[in-house]
């Protein structure tokens, strides 16, 4: 993963990679990290082998989460909601880990306001910003080939991203906060994975543009609780 200093002086094009995912041997146009004249940006590793505390991202969001949590809505800091215990538990830790600026920031990167829409995830809360943040990042994994045997594209690499952001927003931070079983999240991700794909191999799935895949209810029907009925 590319990690930049967050600072003024680190370039535009370096910017722009900052927090994606490229596989060691196919860097991006400008090199590996810190390769660069006086570039001070630097390569952290992600494997899905090994059990790290980095899941699928650094933080994260979810929209108004599947189990309601007993109608529990807490107004936080930042003007965001926390709309489940799940949420509330999420914001403790990324507040006692320092790193609220970083997630409230996450909220207004185009990738994430995009996989907001097609979740239907409110950005204006914890859980909301959670289920975005695993949409996206698990798009770009899934790009990369980190969640299956090979790069996906189009329709294949959305409905992965699909699945573990519904996920994510079922159970906030099961893919984006560092938990002590990272490795088991990682195997369920590709697990996950594995089920889409098969899923949209055999027609259960039908991808919509902008909006999430139709069938979900079907592949995913523990997902489905109370009156949130999921892509139907």
């Amino acid at each position: 993963m590319w990690r930049s200093q967050d600072d003024a002086k680190v370039r535009d094009n370096h910017a722009a990679y900052d927090d994606r995912v490229f596989r060691w041997d196919n860097p991006p146009e400008s090199g590996h990290p810190g390769e660069a004249h006086n570039c001070r940006c630097f390569a952290e590793p992600i494997s899905l082998a090994v059990s790290t505390n980095i899941v699928l991202v650094d933080f994260a969001p979810t929209a108004d989460s599947f189990p309601n949590g007993n109608n529990t809505v807490r107004r936080l800091g930042n003007g965001l909601l926390a709309r489940s215990p799940a949420g509330l538990a999420a914001y403790a830790a990324l507040e006692a880990s320092n790193r609220l600026q970083d997630f409230t920031r996450a909220a207004n990167e185009r990738r994430v306001r995009d996989a907001a829409e097609i979740l239907g995830a409110d950005l204006d809360t914890v859980e909301g910003i959670l289920a975005a943040q695993a949409y996206a990042m698990a798009k770009e994994l899934a790009e990369n080939g980190f969640l299956s045997d090979t790069p996906e594209r189009g329709d294949r690499a959305r409905v992965i991203a699909e699945a573990i952001g519904l996920y994510e927003m079922y159970q906030p931070g099961l893919f984006t906060l560092p938990n002590e079983n990272a490795a088991g999240a990682v195997a369920l991700a590709r697990q996950l994975a594995a089920q889409a794909l098969a899923a949209l191999e055999a027609n259960q799935l039908t991808p919509l543009d902008g909006e999430l895949a139709k069938g979900w209810v079907e592949v995913f029907p523990e997902l489905t609780e109370d009156e949130r009925r999921l892509g139907q």
